[in-house]
């Protein structure tokens, strides 16, 4: 990935109250979260193509980088030259140390609605030229989630099919037969009633075997 400064500057979406170099920000010397390459380099790909929609956020009391280490990991990355700072105030060094804590960690405590991804995810996938990418999951976690939605959509529609269904009962066994299926069964079964003045014979007819069988 390009490196050096002033080749590309995002678009600045978000609140900020000023533009810094980002080599000129310390990150907190005790920020527990570890951030590794291949995070920074999907946070990378989310700033080129949506640009800055949360600011790294500064204490204003230490001058040490409280919330967006990885934005900034990021923003070194791509070698920009200025990127949109929050300096923000924090009466004392708990404070600081509590939110860098809670930033991270507020978010961990959602839970993900697994059916709500999966069609968010697939409306994505018909958009022209998106790049799925982008929502933060790679291509393998993407593929595996989609298998997994499709799968879990062709077991509710069977199940939705069988607690319609009619149940046709023969020889011990009771197989589903949808509505329609019923309707189509019960007209071959009267037509052939009609045409020959009986039941029998109807399924032989059905299965098309010969009359020597």
């Amino acid at each position: 990935m390009e490196s050096s400064k002033e080749q590309f500057s995002p678009e600045v979406k978000c609140s900020h109250k000023e533009l810094r170099d980002p080599s000129s920000l310390t990150p907190h010397p005790r920020n527990p979260n570890r951030h590794g390459q291949k995070q920074i380099e999907m946070l990378a790909r989310i700033i080129r193509h949506q640009g800055w929609r949360n600011p790294i956020v500064v204490s204003a009391r230490s001058g040490f980088v409280i919330a967006g280490h990885g934005r900034l990991e990021a923003a070194l990355l791509l070698g920009l030259a200025q990127v949109p700072v929050d300096v923000q105030q924090f009466a004392s060094e708990a404070d600081e140390w509590a939110h860098l804590v809670a930033d991270n960690r507020i978010a961990e405590l959602a839970d993900m609605d697994k059916d709500g991804l999966g069609d968010l995810l697939r409306d994505l996938g018909g958009v022209d030229d998106f790049d799925l990418e982008l929502t933060g999951f790679d291509a393998s976690e993407l593929d595996q989630m989609l298998s997994d939605e499709t799968q879990a959509d062709d077991i509710a529609e069977d199940e939705d099919a069988s607690e319609n269904a009619c149940l046709l009962k023969f020889d011990g066994l009771s197989i589903p037969v949808t509505e329609a299926e019923r309707v189509a069964l019960r007209r071959q079964i009267d037509q052939h009633a009609e045409a020959t003045g009986s039941y029998f014979g109807f399924v032989r007819q059905l299965l098309a075997l010969e009359d020597d069988v």
